[in-house]
């Protein structure tokens, strides 16, 4: 009876056995949700370091012995760290301008001029540190120093998983103005991508070159000139005058001259008729003389 029991026993062991030995965890494949967004951007960001992005710029204002050595200096300084200057100006603002006499035939040009200059550069980020530190020795005294610093990782991570593909988008028929629009939208969103890379771009190289803004300026300085006195240089001298003066009374003389004797028949004319007219009249006195007689 108990030899029976166990017999029919037998097979359920053997089938327990059976799949206790074939049975192995079952691995799913479960999409990331919502809340597993945080922790994808934290393991690609642990993974590849290099993908920060921080912006850094620098502005610093200082007075200095000559603006235009100075610039080249920090210029010439950049161009060896490996940047590049984006703007340089220069301007020569006059305090005042006066001119004086100073000889009679010169005079003195005194100017007052306040030099200054302004830097735009690009340093490669990792030695803008080193080109800060530079500037006070270039320096008689530093104005004032602004350094600042912009994380845009987060926001260049975004452009990137935006602008990766979702996957491969099955083909729905539609009508003519649901493709139309379908049109639109994808047009729409090429150029979002688009934008999206342009501003990747720019996060890349503001990350790579860092901005920062330098302006210098000097003591006022003085300059004095020696001028001709082109007043006194254009005037003509007296004794030259009085030379022109009786030239030109000459000239007068001889014109008058040429006039009288280009009217040599007017006046023989009128010579004639004033002797013939004297003449009629003595004529008659001698008669009206005789008549009284």
């Amino acid at each position: 009876m108990h030899s029976s029991k166990l017999l029919w026993l037998l097979p359920l062991v053997f089938l327990c056995a059976c799949e206790a030995g074939v049975s192995e965890p079952e691995t799913r494949y479960q999409p990331a949700s919502a809340s597993n967004v945080p922790e994808i951007i934290q393991q690609s960001t642990t993974q590849d370091s290099m993908r920060e992005k921080v912006i850094r710029t620098a502005d610093i204002s200082c007075h200095v012995e000559d603006v235009v050595t100075a610039s080249a200096n920090i210029e010439h300084a950049v161009a060896a760290m490996g940047g590049h200057v984006e703007d340089s100006r220069m301007n020569n603002n006059v305090v005042s301008d006066k001119t004086v006499p100073y000889k009679p035939d010169s005079l003195r040009h005194v100017q007052v001029c306040h030099p200054s200059a302004m830097l735009k550069l690009r340093v490669p980020s990792a030695k803008l540190d080193s080109v800060v530190n530079i500037l006070p020795s270039v320096a008689i005294y530093v104005d004032g120093r602004n350094l600042s610093r912009e994380d845009v990782t987060l926001r260049y991570l975004t452009n990137e998983m935006l602008n990766t593909p979702a996957g491969k988008v099955s083909k729905v028929r539609v009508n003519g103005q649901e493709a139309l629009a379908m049109n639109r939208y994808t047009d729409e969103q090429k150029e979002k991508r688009v934008a999206r890379e342009i501003e990747n771009l720019d996060i890349e190289h503001r990350a790579a070159f860092s901005s920062l803004t330098v302006s210098l300026s000097q003591p006022e300085v003085v300059r004095v000139r020696v001028l001709p006195e082109t007043e006194g240089l254009m005037t003509t001298p007296f004794y030259m005058r009085c030379y022109m003066a009786s030239r030109t009374g000459i000239e007068i003389i001889k014109g008058v001259i040429l006039v009288l004797l280009s009217m040599w028949p007017l006046l023989l004319i009128g010579l004639v008729i004033f002797f013939g007219l004297k003449r009629m009249k003595r004529r008659k006195l001698q008669k009206d003389f005789q008549r009284q007689a």
